[in-house]
């Protein structure tokens, strides 16, 4: 998507992250999202912020959390972001399957998240059949890691069309060593995977890839509470420090 995205004229409302619960059906050790208050998007709201987005020329809808798939009202907002004519798509951890009309599917399979390579593969089934793109999101923490999930792919390539890496933020907590290694691997993916891989571009800066960032020019994170709607550049900046950014975005 970012690709397509930069041949566009800079409208930060293009591709937005809305956040549409904080609600989560896991407790991950590391998470970094953790929100410090509790709402889920009523529909009422849901409908009129679409409307503002359409006149803003928003193209693409991310749906995120928390854990997307714990709103009751799950579906019903992908039907009606539909309808606006936006382009839906979703992160998930892949533990509740919901059916809606999304265009495509982000699954999150890393050593921070415990589902197991059985779960993945009936979640990325699930997702394939409704029509939706299926693809992996990975936090890189070793290199053994890296390689499972590059076999997983590899594996499975009529189930996954992309494989989105990233390292643990705000402090990923991995040795040189292991930096090395993984970049290494990184370098050189199976050929498989060549036209799937896909790294986060603060991940990429950090490990000495060539990296851009689309964040604040063609996309945002929208935070929908009662009292309003908070606007960041990324879904990250809630939680990290202002520095950490290596773009200056914040």
């Amino acid at each position: 998507m970012v690709y397509k995205l930069l041949n566009e004229e800079p409208n930060r409302y293009l591709s937005v992250h809305l956040i549409i619960t904080t609600r989560c059906n896991n407790n991950c050790k590391r998470c970094l999202y953790k929100w410090q208050f509790d709402y889920e998007l009523p529909l009422s709201q849901a409908r009129s912020l679409f409307s503002e987005l359409r006149r803003k020329g928003t193209r693409f809808i991310s749906l995120g959390g928390g854990e997307p798939t714990t709103h009751p009202e799950l579906r019903r907002i992908v039907s009606l972001a539909k309808r606006q004519g936006f382009k839906v798509s979703m992160t998930t951890n892949g533990l509740n399957l919901v059916k809606a009309d999304y265009d495509r599917v982000h699954i999150s399979f890393d050593t921070m998240h415990p589902i197991s390579r059985q779960q993945l593969i009936k979640a990325a089934n699930f997702y394939k059949q409704l029509g939706a793109k299926v693809g992996i999101n990975h936090v890189l923490t070793s290199e053994e890691s890296l390689r499972n999930v590059y076999r997983i792919c590899s594996a499975n390539q009529h189930l996954f069309d992309s494989l989105l890496v990233m390292l643990l933020k705000p402090n990923h907590n991995l040795l040189k060593s292991q930096l090395e290694e993984i970049k290494a691997l990184l370098h050189d993916p199976p050929k498989k995977l060549k036209d799937k891989l896909l790294i986060d571009p603060c991940s990429a800066y950090l490990l000495g890839f060539k990296a851009r960032c689309v964040q604040g020019i063609y996309s945002c994170c929208l935070v929908p509470t009662p009292e309003g709607v908070l606007e960041y550049v990324c879904s990250n900046q809630p939680f990290v420090p202002k520095t950490f950014c290596p773009f200056g975005r914040f």
